[in-house]
């Protein structure tokens, strides 16, 4: 799924006149397990604020947002303003929460006198329509919970101060994950890595696109990039390859032409005894290939100079361009 898709996807929150319903579910970590339970906001202001938050931020980052992109999980990106789309087999363990059947109805309620806000690890937040609906899954910091211990903290009774009865859960907007249509969007790929150990699955996925990799039988010591796929640096590395790079359907003799006509890749990339293939001579090497496949290395029409971007936004002419701005000269 494409950036436009997922806008089209959530497009009904933001419709002229739309009634967006709200609910808030807090994720328990207990003794007993993982348990989750309804958050009571009244019948107030509370839930249009805390609704209207959450719809602001997913608006601003997937909408307004003209730098956003949308890119599948496999082909990881390490800009802060990627959404990528969870296109692994597997959800990794603790995740998979965010597919839980949110029924309202079936669910208990928080009580503050037979649970703890220690005990919150993380809140869904529902999102719906009456026929469309969203799953938001934000991770909770114990940072983010403010008890009274070498701190003291007041709130308002009346005209008075007082101390809270319970810890003040701090909150904000940002999400990490988003589920819509039975597909899952990372807004936070640092939360994915650092709280669901995502490490082993970027390895194991980076392994599989070299595979493929070697299938195009371009390197004779493919070992070399197997080894750089072992440990997560250079795994993240090995995924950014893009499935769709045209590269890849170009034939070796192609590549070894353009490599060996660029001033700059000509001495960074090595090729065997009878240049039949690539041949890694240093760690490096391997980084300059995968540049390579993903088309990363431009050369400027107009300055005839040489760049290295791995940001490339494809312009396709359009038959009646030309007819479309004498018009509007």
């Amino acid at each position: 799924m494409n950036r436009p898709e997922l806008q089209e996807a959530i497009a009904f929150l933001f419709e002229p006149n739309a009634v967006i319903g709200l609910e808030l579910y807090l994720i328990l970590d207990t003794d007993t397990g993982v348990q989750i339970k309804k958050a009571n906001l009244g019948d107030g202001n509370l839930p249009n604020e805390v609704k209207n938050g959450f719809l602001a931020y997913l608006n601003g980052r997937t909408i307004q947002n003209n730098d956003a992109e949308v890119l599948p999980l496999s082909e990881l990106n390490p800009e802060r303003t990627t959404i990528h789309h969870y296109d692994f087999k597997d959800l990794p363990d603790g995740l998979d929460i965010i597919n839980a059947e949110l029924t309202p109805e079936e669910i208990e309620t928080f009580n503050f006198d037979d649970d703890t806000l220690d005990d919150v690890d993380a809140f869904l937040i529902k999102l719906s329509s009456v026929d469309n609906n969203v799953v938001l899954y934000k991770k909770h910091s114990h940072l983010n919970l403010l008890k009274q211990s070498r701190v003291f903290y007041f709130v308002k009774d009346d005209e008075r101060f007082a101390k809270p009865e319970e810890g003040i859960l701090r909150f904000s907007f940002s999400i990490d994950f988003m589920k819509v249509n039975d597909e899952i969007f990372v807004y936070d790929i640092k939360c994915l890595e650092k709280e669901f150990a995502f490490d082993n699955i970027i390895i194991n996925n980076a392994q599989q696109k070299i595979i493929a990799i070697t299938e195009l039988n371009f390197v004779d010591n493919i070992e070399e990039l197997i080894a750089l796929a072992r440990d997560k640096s250079g795994a993240r590395k090995v995924l950014s390859i893009k499935q769709n790079s045209p590269v890849l359907q170009l034939e070796f003799g192609q590549i070894k032409t353009f490599v060996k006509n660029h001033p700059y890749l000509r001495r960074r990339l090595k090729f065997n005894n009878d240049e039949s293939r690539f041949h890694f001579h240093t760690q490096v090497s391997r980084i300059y290939f995968i540049d390579l496949l993903n088309d990363n290395f431009l050369t400027s029409d107009l300055t005839s100079i040489f760049y290295k971007t791995n940001l490339k936004d494809q312009m396709v002419a359009d038959a009646g361009e030309d007819e479309d701005d004498e018009q509007e000269e």
